[in-house]
């Protein structure tokens, strides 16, 4: 016989976050381990009613399962768009919460032809 897979329910935590913020993540081009951070770090910050959070690079990885090298450049990149606050305390442990004011999170150029497979983009003669 099969587990009964668990139901989620309220009672065991949730995240509180605003439609307008969620709405903003979600139009925002992040790759897919950027998104996974962005999540991770809501879930972190926001899930226990905290704007900020002191987290580990190797926790951020194991919560996403990306490696930490990676992790570690997503963060600094996500930084530098101002998605995410963060200040360093080490190399692998830093204060960071998302920033709430997405119209400053600055827009990455995508390209015209993004999401459409390559047999279906048009080759130039």
């Amino acid at each position: 016989m099969d587990p009964v897979p668990e139901s989620p329910q309220l009672e065991k935590g949730y995240t509180r976050v605003a439609h307008t913020l969620l709405e903003a993540v979600l139009q925002y081009p992040f790759t897919g381990g950027e998104l996974k951070l962005v999540f991770a770090v809501i879930r972190s910050t926001y899930g226990w009613n905290r704007k900020e959070a002191v987290l580990y690079v190797v926790e951020l990885a194991e919560m996403t399962n990306l490696s930490c090298r990676h992790t570690k450049r997503l963060l600094q990149r996500l930084a530098r768009d101002q998605v995410l606050r963060k200040h360093p305390i080490t190399r692998m442990r830093v204060v960071m919460g998302l920033n709430k004011h997405f119209s400053t999170w600055r827009m990455r150029r995508i390209p015209k032809d993004a999401g459409v497979p390559k047999a279906k983009r048009e080759v130039s003669p």
